[in-house]
């Protein structure tokens, strides 16, 4: 039977016209990526999205929830920017310890001071009492849980409140309650993030060379030392 031009106009022409027709009617029209660059462009606005998910995810995991809770001592933890003595001494001041310890009071090669003892200093100048600190000589995350673990067990410390950089604190506090187990309760004070935080880290070149060696030591740690940072 032979077909009306105005029936033969109305017919979708093919499958890709009948699918453009019913997302117009639906008010989502979607393009089709044609050739290289249409498939380069589908990748950048698919992916790129999909990627800062993964780095914000990916930071905030390495922080450990902050937990500034009421402690026997106030540990911080060798290295990384002078916020955390900063830190320290203000939980301090305001009385939630009694005592701080400071990790890593080796003295680099010429130098007759440690960052634990400039750190010790700075607290005796702001009023803490000398005799409230206590340096561990340390020289890796792994040295400072075995020694914080160790002098918490000597002087019948029960809970620790440990000051840290956030890319450091699963790695640091899982290593500590490893070495102390259930004899200490370990909490977590972040000092302000220098620099960057943990949902802006990949913006900044220092955050992403600060991560990638982050996420090395944490598998290093996981595989040499049996720390867990799915487990803490």
């Amino acid at each position: 039977m032979p077909v009306s031009l105005r029936a033969a106009s109305r017919a979708p022409s093919s499958h890709a016209e009948r699918q453009h027709r019913t997302g117009a009617a639906s008010g989502l029209v979607w393009p089709r990526p044609r050739g290289p660059g249409g498939c380069l462009i589908y990748l950048i606005l698919v992916g790129a999205p999909l990627l800062a998910l993964l780095c914000i995810v990916l930071g905030r995991w390495l922080s450990y929830p902050p937990d500034p809770r009421r402690a026997d001592a106030l540990v911080v933890l060798g290295g990384g920017n002078p916020g955390r003595i900063e830190q320290a001494i203000a939980l301090y001041q305001r009385g939630l310890a009694r005592e701080l310890w400071h990790t890593g009071d080796v003295p680099p090669p010429g130098a007759k001071l440690s960052q634990a003892d400039r750190a010790a200093r700075l607290a005796v100048e702001r009023g803490l009492p000398a005799e409230a600190i206590q340096l561990l000589a340390t020289r890796s995350t792994w040295e400072d849980g075995l020694a914080i673990a160790e002098l918490a067990r000597a002087s019948g410390v029960r809970r620790i409140l440990v000051v840290t950089d956030w890319p450091h604190s699963r790695r640091a506090i899982c290593t500590i309650r490893k070495a102390a187990g259930d004899a200490v309760e370990v909490s977590y004070a972040p000092p302000p993030p220098a620099g960057y935080g943990p949902a802006t880290w990949w913006f900044s070149p220092s955050g992403l060379w600060d991560l990638r060696r982050e996420l090395a030591a944490v598998l290093y740690y996981w595989t040499y030392y049996g720390v867990n940072p799915l487990g803490c």
